[in-house]
Order: C-alpha cells, then sequence, then structure tokens
C-alpha cells in the first residue's frame, strides 16, 4: 500500500512565475532570444519506496507540455528557463490472494505545474548539433487522485492533494540534438522533497520522492 501524507501547497508564487513566462515573448523578442513549445512523454515512479515481495512498482505514462525561452547564448552556453504542466506519480500491482496472478491496482496520478531554470551547453541559437540541459526546478502540485481498481470487485478514486506536499524541488538534466528550430530530448527530473511531512516520518524511513525519465521535442520561433 502507498500512504502519501500531506502539507498544504501554495499557489500564489506558481501563478506569478506563470505570469512572468508568458511575458516573457515580447522581452526574448527584443533581446533576440527565441521562444518555443515542447511537448513529450513523462514516465514516473517515486523513489524510496520498497514494496513486499508480491507488491510490483510501474512508471506511470503521460504526456508532458510546457512552452520555454532561449536567451541570448553567450559562446555555447545559454540560460533556458521553461513552464511545464508534467503529470507525475506511480502504480502498484499486487495480489489479493497468494499465489494469485495480480489482481490489485493502486495508481497515483500527480500533476503539477513546473518551472525549471536550466543552463543550456552546446548547440544553441539555431546551430545545429548536440546539446545538454542541466538545472534546479520548483513544481507546484496542481491535481493529485489515487485509484484503487480490485477487476470485478472495486474501483474507487479520491482526491489526495491534501495528502501530499504541495513544493517540490527537482534537478533536471538531460541531452538531445537540435536541427535549426528543432529540439529532441532526453531528460531526467529527481525530487529532492519528501512526500511526507517530518511529523509522519517514522525512525529510519527513506524519502519518498519523485523520479521521472522524459522524452521530448521542441519546436523554436
Amino acid at each position: 500500500m502507498l500512504t502519501l501524507p500531506s502539507a498544504a501547497p501554495r499557489a500564489t508564487p506558481a501563478v506569478l512565475l506563470v505570469a512572468a513566462m508568458l511575458g516573457l515573448p515580447c522581452t526574448a523578442h527584443a533581446q533576440s532570444a527565441s521562444v518555443g513549445v515542447l511537448g513529450g512523454l513523462n514516465a514516473s515512479t517515486f523513489d524510496g519506496f520498497s514494496p513486499p515481495g508480491s507488491v510490483v512498482l510501474r512508471r506511470e505514462v503521460a504526456a508532458l507540455v510546457g512552452v520555454s525561452v532561449e536567451l541570448p547564448p553567450r559562446g555555447w552556453v545559454t540560460l533556458q528557463p521553461e513552464v511545464v504542466y508534467a503529470h507525475k506519480g506511480a502504480g502498484v500491482e499486487g495480489q489479493a490472494v497468494a499465489g494469485a496472478a495480480p489482481s490489485v491496482f493502486l495508481t497515483d496520478w500527480l500533476e503539477y505545474l513546473e518551472v525549471p531554470i536550466l543552463f543550456r551547453l552546446g548547440a544553441n541559437g539555431g546551430r545545429r548539433g548536440l546539446y545538454g540541459v542541466v538545472g534546479p526546478a520548483v513544481a507546484w502540485l496542481v491535481r493529485a487522485h489515487e485509484r484503487w481498481n480490485i477487476p470485478g470487485v472495486l474501483t474507487q478514486d479520491q482526491d489526495i492533494k491534501d495528502q501530499l506536499t504541495g513544493v517540490d524541488v527537482a534537478v533536471v538534466a538531460g541531452g538531445g540534438v537540435s536541427v535549426g528550430r528543432f529540439d529532441v530530448e532526453g531528460r531526467v527530473d529527481i525530487g529532492l522533497r519528501d512526500l511526507k511531512p517530518i511529523d509522519d516520518r517514522g525512525p529510519g524511513d527513506s524519502a519518498l520522492t519523485n523520479h521521472s525519465v522524459a522524452v521530448l521535442a521542441r519546436l523554436r520561433f
């Protein structure tokens, strides 16, 4: 069983950051920066969860979409802030009866508004070639729900947003290939904050954190 207790989220910083990003294109144009749209698939799980022997933890695959701004480069280095709407979470498969086929499914879906501030190294400014990205990210939890499914017996959904830490901090790193205005990229997103509040951690408990691997494409204007 996954138990993911809570902390209260604060939405105001996310609103301010989104507003700031939406206002970047006009400024970026004046500085000859480029604005892009991105989309792809995100495969997520939880680090720090150790299921019993008959339980299997699986990744949840879902879409991510966002916008990015590539600021004017200094040589082969540039700053690339983004706003991304990403689905994260994990699923669990277990057995209702020992020795039976997997028949109990528990899935947690978490939706985040994430703001990575990335350093881009290598091909930039419309150059062709390879590049890497690395930097911190802050993510605000927007929605979260959990589904229990025992086929033919029970299906139950519940909102678990109030049971989770509302703000996550992560490290993002990856790389890709740039062909003019078009990028194809792979990246990892490693959460640093425990999804369990301090008061709910037992002695020796491991931190329960988000961990995602994404493949995405970006078109710059």
